[in-house]
């Protein structure tokens, strides 16, 4: 099958950002099986597709001239016209005002459990705790915070194994509209990027792809004040936001044709059991705490002058009109403990959801009758304001497996009638939980109500090929704008960069990687000079790099285990991660060979370990595209011959595809993920690659002209090898 046709689809939006802004802000990309999984079914068109969006007053469309504009109604649109014969569905579960603790108990009401995709957007309303141990928005044992690595469990363990994207936007002040501004690394997103590599869940950064254009150099269009109305996004803001994810798209439907889907990546979604909590004993609830409307009939007992109905807007309810009606709840109120804790507490909050109206409306009395004990309440439906509302009725319930309230209409009453309507329940997982409903319990308990989207149309694309990414794309970390590499390689760092612990140091990382630099480019003078000093912290290298790192030095390592990911974003500075490349097989599955006992002597690297971090530097470095020029022709002859002349001493050569470009925007799209000269994103290497020398032919055309030839095969055989 053409390129182009296997692209199309995902070339028909005309972003707002530039490319290098597009690259900032892919703050993660990892292996993203699951999403490799969603592009596929996209392309292939068969299978009905749902997305879905959570988060707070940004993600609802809060700032925008029109809901339409939101990022995720433009993403959305996207979707459905770029694959218009597949049935997608788009649905905004996002409630203003709400951080994700809100989120974790009500999920089942914001999301549809079979989704494919589901973005995330917190960062605005989590707070701006960014500290990197004991962050009470990433991890609060001590708290029991329901938190980020929670909801993004809940949202992995759903029966849809849905791919899971993190959009972070900047935080509140970050992007004030003049100075002065909070900085750069005044956020919790950096902390949360944690949870992006333990759990591959990708990651889209608007703070790092608009801060060099609106912080910086204060471009035109594109400074905050520009694009954000106060500390929400405006119109052109929100664009920016779908940019982002549409990007993550393409990226990744280029990867798929590059590296087809394999059968084993997709088993593995739905086979491989969730890792346990990156912070021990930070497990997401078992049972759903959260019950409105249709869900919410299942937890009634007894309803005597109860009816369940919408009341013809689609607002679904328990509704009783006479005095003397009562409804009978089945509760569990025991509270989740965290591991080493301590005993669980006796008693939990529960929040009754119920209508409160300026006509018709009554009183009823809510009451522990079975199993359990709680004061009674009184709860009257009855307000001035000219509104219909819902509202929250707090109680304070012992914890039972089996707790009976009872809900009775009163004949008391303040507006002359009895009408009373319960849609839903909530029981608090924790002291946090609690403490967020009674915050949003605003205006004497009213409940902020959600904004959702459905829409249901038809998708559908050409068949396309998917596949495995290996660990090497994993453990490169933060793959963003990468300038081109140069010539002379330096390093700098502590004991292991220095080679403690392997067995002679020409097994050191560094030195692999530079002798396979060295052997690759025989022709350019390489200098390799390991400036690591033993026991020494980074202050002391800021003090006495003169005398470790060659002034002119056109690359320089870094080992010294920073704990602060926005370096990397706000410097453009690369980050291969040793940790999320091997967790997987060290920690988790354990594999021979793999384990840490495998490959670490003590907490140093051993030779095997050092070789694995090698990897990761030449993997940031290697498989590139050879792109040329052909002349058109139906029968196009590409001749690939091995020379004499060798960098290693051997001669193996390696040709593992072709692709070729259909039209100019084919062309365009393979262009730009050619990264450092025909870089190719996410490929699988071999260990061990000998030095490489281009191997240059000539093709002589039906006109008589020559093209310089490095590799290209006919359409036949591109279209074979999509298929694959």
């Amino acid at each position: 099958m053409p390129l182009g046709s296997v692209l199309a689809p995902f070339l028909g939006y005309k972003f707002s950002l530039p490319l290098t802004q597009l690259k900032a802000g892919l703050a993660y990309a990892g292996p993203r099986a699951r999403l490799r999984r969603l592009v596929r079914d996209l392309m292939i068109g068969t299978k009905p597709i749902k997305i879905g969006a959570l988060g707070g007053s940004v993600t609802t469309g809060h700032g925008t001239s029109d809901k339409k504009y939101s990022w995720f109604s433009v993403f959305s649109q996207w979707v459905v016209d770029s694959f218009p014969e597949t049935n997608i569905t788009a649905r905004n579960g996002a409630v203003p005002a709400t951080p994700c603790t809100f989120m974790i108990m009500c999920l089942e009401h914001a999301v549809d459990l079979d989704a494919d995709l589901v973005f995330v957007e917190y960062v605005m309303n989590n707070g701006d705790d960014y500290s990197v141990i004991n962050n009470r928005v990433v991890k609060d044992v001590e708290r029991l915070a329901l938190d980020v690595e929670r909801l993004v469990r809940r949202l992995l363990a759903l029966p849809g194994k849905p791919a899971v994207v993190l959009m972070q936007v900047p935080n509140v002040g970050m992007a004030n509209l003049e100075p002065p501004r909070t900085p750069f690394y005044a956020t919790v997103e950096d902390v949360e990027t944690s949870l992006s590599h333990y759990y591959d869940v990708q990651a889209l950064s608007l703070r790092t792809a608009l801060y060099e254009l609106a912080e910086v150099e204060q471009r035109d269009g594109f400074r905050w004040r520009d694009l954000f109305t106060d500390h929400h996004p405006g119109d052109a803001g929100h664009r920016m936001m779908a940019d982002l994810a549409v990007f993550l798209m393409q990226e990744t439907a280029v990867d798929l044709l590059l590296n087809p889907l394999e059968a084993a990546e997709v088993a593995a979604i739905h086979s491989r059991p969730l890792r346990r909590p990156m912070y021990e004993g930070n497990e997401s609830p078992e049972s759903t705490m959260c019950a409105v409307g249709t869900s919410f009939q299942s937890m009634v007992l007894n309803a005597t002058g109860f009816n369940f109905t919408d009341e013809d807007r689609g607002k679904w309810g328990f509704v009783a009109r006479e005095p003397g009606a009562e409804l009978v709840v089945r509760l569990d109120t025991r509270r989740r403990v965290a591991a080493g804790a301590g005993p669980a507490p006796n008693t939990t909050q529960v929040y009754f959801h119920h209508l409160k109206s300026y006509e018709h409306m009554g009183k009823a009395e809510f009451r522990c009758s079975s199993n359990c004990t709680c004061e009674p309440l009184t709860v009257d439906g009855h307000h001035d304001k000219l509104i219909s509302q819902t509202y929250i009725a707090p109680m304070l319930v012992s914890a039972s497996a089996d707790c009976r309230v009872t809900i009775r209409v009163l004949h008391d009453t303040s507006s002359g009638e009895h009408k009373f309507k319960v849609s839903g329940v909530v029981v608090a997982e924790d002291q946090a939980a609690a403490g967020l409903l009674e915050r949003m319990a605003h205006d004497h308990g009213m409940v902020p109500e959600g904004d959702f989207e459905h829409g249901v149309t038809a998708a559908s694309a050409a068949a396309a090929a998917a596949t495995s990414s290996g660990q090497g794309q994993n453990g490169t970390a933060a793959r963003r704008a990468q300038q081109r590499l140069r010539r002379v390689v330096l390093e700098q760092a502590a004991r292991v960069t220095w080679g403690s612990d392997t067995s002679d140091k020409k097994h050191s990382w560094f030195s692999v990687f530079s002798q396979w630099l060295i052997k690759s480019f025989p022709q350019t003078s390489i200098t390799a000079r390991n400036g690591a000093v033993r026991g020494t912290p980074c202050t002391f290298m800021t003090m006495c790099l003169e005398q470790a790192v060659d002034l002119d030095a056109d690359l320089v390592f870094v080992e010294y285990i920073l704990n602060n990911a926005s370096l990397s974003h706000y410097y453009d500075v690369q980050a291969l991660s040793l940790r999320t490349a091997l967790y997987e097989l060290a920690e988790v599955e354990q594999r021979d060979g793999f384990r840490w006992q495998d490959l670490f002597t003590d907490f140093h690297p051993g030779d095997a370990g050092h070789r694995m971090m090698a990897d990761l530097a030449v993997f940031l470095m290697q498989t590139y595209i050879a792109p040329m020029l052909v002349s058109a022709s139906a029968d196009c002859r590409v001749t690939i011959r091995v020379l004499p002349e060798t960098s290693s001493g051997e001669h193996k050569f390696k040709v593992s595809g072709v692709v070729l470009a259909e039209d100019q925007a084919a062309a365009g799209i393979l262009e730009r993920i050619s990264q450092e000269g025909g870089k190719v994103p996410g490929a699988v290497f071999e260990h061990g690659v000998t030095g490489l020398t281009a191997a240059t032919s000539h093709v002589a055309t039906s006109n008589g002209q020559n093209n310089t030839a490095q590799q290209a095969a006919s359409e036949a055989a591109a279209a074979e090898a999509l298929s694959t």
